[in-house]
């Protein structure tokens, strides 16, 4: 039975249900776990396990919850961290922390992500690897400290009055209210948090104060957490790898004929053997401030109202400082006019494994350190105010207004220095992730070097949200509750950078090919700021350390703030999106065969407006905008088959729109000479999905469930790069891209297009339990594991002319959680462990890599905890025990090093008081 069919099946099953019900007691609508919070303070991690049961519990849909263990005490330290331990999330990391977070098989673009009930979104950056600069629509989490939160909901199976969004599900962050403890409170917080790598201690806090007024009717709160992190990351990365280019002139005669004409091909043939295109060590030292503040009031002037505005601001402010050293003229026709490029470069010897060339030994090689500095910011603002009044019994209305805005700034200074013409060497197998490479200078002796160039960089970019909702709910009996609502939001994202990566013309001197020793670089140089090789098991003879640039000092002395950056080098881009809806939403608490059953049964629908720019200066000014609307239906119930059990079903229809960076009309390049054009798509339709979510869950004792939970997906078209020819006067660009003679000729136009679906099935096993049943002392022990499998194939083009079916990116197809807990009322801690399948990160991997992707992962943590007395606890915390490495890779087949890096692990001794 097709999926549509199977869809309107569903809905009427759920109509008809309703006309076989009987009596049941009153609904309380669609969650009726949403206000149990605030009736019980939560203390403890084995009470934040029972809360979050109860929760899951006592909701409809399939659902999850974490809630904070104490008054501003989140379980883990970054809020990704914490959602990892959900069944079907699993989580990027970025600097030895959580970032993103992808859910049910489906990258981190396809999860929504709310704060206090509206829409956010959030934008950080990585490194190249990873990412860079964030202009999705992912939600990157390390923004933001976990102690300024006390719940985090899952919602995995969406009903008619949820926002849409999220095909793979949503989550709720909560920032804590007055009402929550309805009397005074206070809570502090101070941590000292040592990083092994970075060798370094820095300070880590939080404070909440909390009061209620006249009687309970007004309550304000305000809490602030700041945390101070140094990390340092080391490894390897080659940015891919590539085939061919080699002049088979320098090529030796010791190597043999039938190696050497494989060198010779290219990507393009199936036995072309890939060599590293960078080659090279790094090491990132970040340091990161983070700042929160949380403000929220509550006033219930009248029985029949209550109003609650909550603000939130945050600032992430972050210094990185990278250190690469590589041999880049593997990776280049012409080291910039300057030195010996690829084709330049004598082969000595090889090394074949399959197509892999895992050692060589190469002449005439241009060796460059990079040494680059990122001061990023990203502020972000969000007030939301909720009006509820219930003027009748039966009448509940919610006014809903709120505003977002997340500004993200980067300022880049790159300074490079090389050393042309040496020879050099690299070897893998004595370490496949990390080479034994050799040098014909030494590399700490400035001698040896001499200036390349300098580079200026900046980018920013802007994304607000604006949210209006009107709610009501209409009890037509006890038992049934008509509800409905309309909603407007407008989200904008702007984005704009500058790129001036050629500075050789410094303090009126052309210093391209000067040396190092020269007077007029004087105090510009320095070696690395930490020992290379800690923790990586890096080969013998690795360099310890090399030239590098003194980031502190070297651009002020250069003069590169009097650099005026070109106005040609401007990205200006961006896209508004208005969305208008409307939802019907049926909801019961009635008895099915004398069992308690709830449920809700709704359609909601969207009109989608969007407009997309690009002002870059080099090429004419391009605005799109187009329109859709969408049908979505959704059917939840849940059937109580006894006191301790429950049966779930859930279908809905979701939709998750397009990508920012994939709508804007950016041009990105133009290849008159390849005759090849690279631009986005603005008239890309959304992912659609149909979703059923099944579960079967028996609750037991105060913390014990265990649970079966079963998922099916089918979206309708994921968004592939695609390849069209046709002749430039057909795609109707401007015609002032290319020469007048080729109006008419056939050109290759690369850009994202709607590609073929997929089906994505899972399963999700939970088992908790606490075991206050065993005599003492054991009577404190307690566990909770839970394993996800997910499964999906889709076509893909890793290269033109070709398609082949792969995972999805960012699907592990098995993921699993363990924690293992003993708490009293006076001692206790936990260990937690998190494992992840590899994944694909992007299809096709560049330079004739089919994919890039991840290795799996496996991290330790642990937590402990001494109460003195009632108020004041102290904490000792380890996170990344394991060290475990953010460990990339390239081509399906070849499985080829792309970055491998460990940040060490982290540990936290604090102290924490609560009246």
């Amino acid at each position: 039975m097709k999926i549509n069919r199977a869809f309107y099946l569903v809905l009427a099953a759920g109509v008809s249900a309703l006309s076989l019900s009987a009596q049941a007691q009153v609904a309380n609508g669609a969650d009726a776990g949403g206000d149990v919070l605030e009736e019980i303070i939560v203390t403890g991690f084995r009470g934040s396990v029972a809360k979050a049961r109860d929760l899951k519990r006592d909701a409809v849909g399939s659902r999850e919850s974490i809630v904070g263990d104490d008054v501003a005490a989140f379980p883990d330290l970054n809020l990704a961290e914490s959602l990892q331990r959900v069944p079907g999330i699993t989580i990027t990391r970025d600097a030895g922390e959580g970032r993103q977070v992808s859910m049910r098989g489906l990258g981190p673009d396809f999860t929504r992500v709310k704060l206090n009930g509206m829409e956010v979104l959030g934008t950080t950056q990585s490194i190249d690897s990873r990412g860079g600069t964030n202009r999705s629509r992912s939600f990157d989490f390390n923004l933001f400290a976990s102690e300024l939160f006390n719940r985090m909901d899952i919602v995995k199976s969406t009903s008619a009055e949820e926002e849409e969004g999220g095909i793979a599900g949503a989550i709720d962050l909560r920032t804590a209210k007055p009402f929550d403890y309805n009397k005074f409170t206070f809570s502090a917080a101070a941590k000292g948090s040592y990083s092994a790598n970075a060798d370094k201690v820095d300070p880590r806090g939080a404070v909440l104060i909390a009061d209620t007024f006249a009687d309970g009717r007004f309550g304000a709160l305000v809490s602030a957490a700041y945390s101070k992190r140094n990390t340092v990351e080391q490894g390897y990365s080659t940015v891919r790898w590539a085939a061919g280019g080699w002049t088979p002139g320098n090529i030796s005669n010791s190597i043999d004929a039938a190696t050497k004409t494989r060198l010779l091909k290219t990507s393009s043939a199936a036995d072309a053997l890939y060599y590293p295109r960078f080659a090279r060590y790094n090491e990132y030292v970040h340091d990161q401030d983070r700042l929160g503040v949380t403000a929220a009031f509550q006033a219930k002037p009248a029985d029949w109202v209550q109003m609650d505005l909550d603000l939130l601001y945050g600032k992430l402010k972050s210094d990185r400082r990278e250190y690469n050293f590589d041999a880049f003229a593997f990776s280049t026709n012409n080291t910039n006019g300057s030195g010996k490029g690829l084709p330049e470069i004598k082969v000595d010897d090889v090394t074949i494994d399959r197509n892999n060339i895992i050692a060589g030994k190469f002449r005439d090689v241009d060796v460059r350190s990079d040494s680059q500095l990122y001061q990023d910011e990203t502020d972000f603002r969000a007030a939301t105010l909720n009006t509820k009044l219930t003027p009748t019994e039966d009448l509940t209305i919610n006014l809903y207004g709120g505003y977002q805005e997340a500004k993200f700034t980067d300022d880049q200074q790159g300074m490079y220095v090389f050393s042309p013409n040496t020879s050099f060497s690299y070897d893998f197998r004595q370490n496949d992730k990390v080479a034994a490479q050799t040098y014909g200078i030494n590399v700490t002796d400035p001698a040896a070097w001499q200036f390349f160039q300098a580079r200026l960089r900046d980018q920013a970019v802007d994304n607000r949200f604006r949210t209006v909702r009107l709610d009501a709910n209409y009890a037509l009996t006890d038992e049934f509750h008509l509800k409905g609502g309309l909603d407007w939001r407008r989200f904008t994202y702007d984005s704009t950078s500058h790129a001036f990566d050629s500075i050789t013309n410094l303090n009126g001197r052309a210093l391209r090919g000067v040396s190092l020793t020269d007077p007029a670089l004087a105090g510009t140089f320095t070696t690395t700021p930490y020992k290379f090789g800690k923790g990586l098991d890096a080969p013998a003879g690795t360099p310890t350390g090399w030239i590098v640039a003194d980031l502190d000092n070297a651009f002020a002395k250069l003069g590169t703030g009097a650099v005026v950056k070109p106005v040609s080098s401007g990205f200006p881009q961006g896209v508004a999106e208005t969305t208008k809806a409307a939802y019907v939403q049926a909801d019961w608490d009635r008895s099915l065969f004398g069992l308690p059953m709830k449920g809700n049964i709704g359609l909601r629908a969207i009109r989608t407006e969007t407009s997309a720019y690009d002002r870059d200066p080099s090429f004419p000014a391009v605005s799109i905008s187009r329109s859709y609307t969408d049908w979505l239906p959704s059917f939840n119930v849940v059937l109580e088959t006894s006191e301790e059990t429950r049966v779930r079903f859930g279908a809905n229809r979701n939709v998750t729109r397009p990508s920012l960076n994939s709508l804007v009309p950016a041009i990105s390049s133009v290849n008159t000479s390849g005759k090849t054009i690279t631009y986005g798509n603005p008239d890309l339709d959304p992912f659609r999905a149909d979703s059923v979510d099944m579960s079967a869950e028996w609750y037991f004792g105060k913390q014990g469930i265990l649970a079966a939970q079963p998922f099916y997906k089918k979206v309708k078209s994921f968004i592939v790069d695609g390849v069209q020819t046709m002749t430039f006067r057909q795609s109707g660009l401007p015609t002032s891209l290319v020469p007048a003679d080729d109006l008419d000729v056939t050109y290759s136009f690369n850009q994202p297009v709607n590609g073929k679906g997929a089906n994505i099935y899972g399963l999700e096993l939970i088992y908790q339990q606490g075991l206050d049943f065993l005599p003492a002392p054991f009577d404190g022990l307690g566990y909770i594991l839970n394993y996800t499998y997910a499964y999906s194939r889709a076509e893909f083009q890793p290269a033109a002319g070709v398609t082949k079916k792969y995972d999805l990116p960012g699907l592990s197809r098995n993921s699993a959680n363990a924690t293992l807990y003993y708490e009293t009322d006076v001692y206790g801690g936990r260990v937690s462990v998190n494992y992840r399948d590899g994944y694909l990160q992007s299809i096709p991997g560049g330079n004739g890599n089919d994919v890039s992707g991840y290795h799996s992962s496996l991290n330790l943590d642990v937590s402990l905890f001494y109460n003195i007395n009632e108020k004041l606890k102290v904490t000792l915390e380890g996170v990344n025990l394991t060290n475990q490495a953010e460990d990339q890779y390239v081509d399906s087949v070849g499985d080829r090093v792309y970055s491998f890096t460990r940040s060490g692990a982290q540990y936290l001794l604090g102290v924490r008081y609560s009246y």
